[in-house]
């Protein structure tokens, strides 16, 4: 198979391909190509054609995108256009992991066959055909779906559940980052940021899982070459210090950030809202973290310390529950 080829999955009916060669006028008319699915972030052009039926999915190859959500859709898209004696051409960037997992997923469902079987069917075919880790597990949320995808479904919950701990895990394991999750999944909190990383990594948070908010509190400061629109960030300027003074501006500020934490964390959304509150000052951290937990459980400053001191690898200020007590009201 050369790199300007099409790869023929399905007796002249399925093919699998990479851009350029999906691009191709003399391929696509030497297969008869009727049909084309890419699969493809919008800074790949669409095929600038109108002889063809074609379908975009704007989707990039990133471990935890929906694909999933994808495949009722682009199964029958494949399925019906067969049927009409027609010709499909699936492309992505490279012809590897997006659009082979939507040709391994319209396999499951027609052979019957489970995930493995239907990827070592194309893989024979097609030696480069590797979907990333996050697709592979959705090939098999998809078989036990039972090839519908209803959002409410016990297996697609299940589904989602599995990629919201993946999430967690990618965080912590692969970006190295210690965050205290004093909301299971939800809300997170954060002082171990380097400062020569802290592009990087919420350029990563936003740009790959865009469900991420990042909330900094003075004296950590989001660099002003940061360039990210200001919906997914927001600031807290204060003094340097825990002083009193300084303190008492973080209260007076806390009724706001507070709702805005809520409206982001109780959005309906494919991926579980994140914020993370990152300050190198624990307390004024611990303050904004506890501010939440009053707000949106309904509890008590003690309680919500509690549920801190329960969660945190790092110690709780002894000064807390009295700075909470003397000045914020749920």
């Amino acid at each position: 198979m050369s790199a300007t080829s099409a790869t023929e999955i399905l007796d002249n009916q399925l093919y699998l391909s990479d851009v350029h060669t999906a691009k191709s006028q003399e391929v696509r008319s030497n297969l008869g190509i009727t049909h084309v699915l890419s699969i493809t972030p919008p800074a790949v052009p669409a095929l600038a054609t109108t002889e063809l039926n074609h379908l975009l999915i704007d989707l990039p190859d990133r471990e935890f995108e929906n694909l999933l959500i994808h495949l009722p859709t682009t199964s029958k898209w494949i399925e019906d256009a067969l049927n009409e004696g027609g010709k499909v051409l699936v492309h992505c960037n490279e012809g590897a992991s997006r659009s082979v997992t939507i040709v391994c997923a319209y396999v499951v469902k027609k052979l019957q066959i489970d995930s493995k079987a239907a990827l070592e069917f194309v893989k024979a075919k097609r030696p480069n055909a590797r979907p990333n880790p996050g697709f592979l597990k959705q090939l098999d949320a998809w078989s036990s779906c039972a090839y519908t995808i209803e959002v409410n479904s016990p297996a697609y919950q299940t589904w989602k559940d599995i990629r919201e701990e993946d999430i967690t895990r990618w965080i912590r394991q692969e970006q190295g980052i210690e965050l205290v999750e004093v909301v299971r999944q939800q809300l997170f909190l954060n002082i171990y940021f380097k400062e020569d990383d802290i592009c990087d990594i919420f350029s990563q948070l936003f740009l790959d899982y865009g469900t991420f908010k990042i909330l900094s509190i003075s004296p950590t400061q989001i660099p002003p070459s940061f360039g990210h629109p200001k919906d997914k960030y927001r600031h807290i300027a204060l003094g340097a210090g825990s002083d009193e003074a300084e303190l008492k501006k973080l209260f007076s500020q806390l009724p706001s950030i507070v709702k805005w934490m809520h409206e982001i964390l109780t959005a309906e959304a494919d991926c579980k809202p994140r914020v993370v509150i990152h300050c190198k000052d624990e307390v004024r951290g611990q303050i904004v973290a506890c501010a939440y937990l009053m707000f949106s459980k309904g509890i008590s400053a003690q309680a919500s310390v509690e549920v801190l001191r329960s969660t945190s690898r790092s110690k709780v200020d002894d000064r807390l529950l009295g700075l909470l007590g003397a000045n914020y009201a749920s």
